[in-house]
């Protein structure tokens, strides 16, 4: 997919000198969660509406757990957070339209043998606009590197279509957090809408996360017990050496995750 990098070169230039110099306290929370997936895929060469067939129609399943991690680094204003997870989905379905393959075509009520490792990385800063001791709450940028590789294949013809896009997303970020003394949550929304030449990418981030401290200070060198969740939606719409490609894919699902704080 093919369009400016200069947004997202300038955001990553700039999310680490927000940052400033101060030492922050940080928060590392390795996690393990499992995702459900929903959406449409579609490929064609044919001017005129994009025919899409249904993910879990098609076979791409739920995954069977992921893990993933994210660490907070609070400076005080601002908060710089990183987080990354991969999960992958595959499975046998059967396709609803006609879909054009690297060779010839998979034709409408194909048996497909389905696969799709799909990454989600992050880093976002985010400014204080509500600083209390109870509430806190900003916002700020940061940049969502979505990863999706998948291979849809006729276990008939074996004719296959591949999708392998790594695509960089600038995006706005809001925090919002609740803080009860042994019992903190926060939630992390992320999102943005880009169109240039025809081609479109969208993604909407919400990750959700409530912890319990089981031991330690109020600040640092302290140990949680969370539970979270997250929603994924991408949404990319291009063309690719005269292949025009319509990807909807909506994750979404619990996690566990344990927060040392230092």
């Amino acid at each position: 997919m093919k369009y400016s990098f200069r947004t997202v070169e300038l955001a990553l230039l700039l999310l680490p000198l927000a940052t400033g110099c101060a030492i922050p306290s940080a928060d590392i929370i390795p996690r393990y969660g499992q995702l459900d997936i929903d959406g449409h895929f579609g490929v064609t060469e044919d001017p005129g509406p994009i025919p899409v067939t249904d993910l879990g129609e098609a076979g791409f399943g739920d995954d069977d757990g992921y893990f993933g991690a994210r660490a907070d680094f609070d400076f005080g204003s601002p908060i710089l957070t990183i987080s990354g997870q991969q999960s992958t989905h595959k499975g046998r379905g059967t396709i609803d339209v006609d879909l054009d393959a690297s060779d010839g075509m998979i034709a409408a009520g194909s048996t497909v043998d389905t696969d799709m490792d799909f990454g989600l990385y992050q880093m976002a800063v985010t400014f204080d606009l509500i600083p209390t001791d109870v509430v806190d709450a900003g916002l700020g940028l940061g940049v969502t590197l979505v990863n999706v590789d998948a291979t849809l294949m006729d276990v008939s013809t074996l004719e296959s279509v591949e999708v392998d896009e790594f695509l960089p997303i600038p995006v706005l970020v809001a925090r919002v957090g609740v803080d009860l003394g042994d019992f903190e949550a926060v939630g992390l929304a992320s999102g943005f809408d880009l169109s240039t030449n025809g081609d479109s990418v969208s993604n909407f981030d919400l990750d959700l996360l409530a912890r319990y401290r089981l031991f330690g200070g109020d600040d640092r060198l302290a140990g949680s017990l969370g539970i979270g969740y997250r929603f994924t939606k991408l949404g990319i719409d291009y063309d690719d050496d005269g292949d025009r490609i319509d990807v909807d894919i909506r994750l979404n699902g619990p996690y566990l995750a344990f927060v040392f704080s230092l």
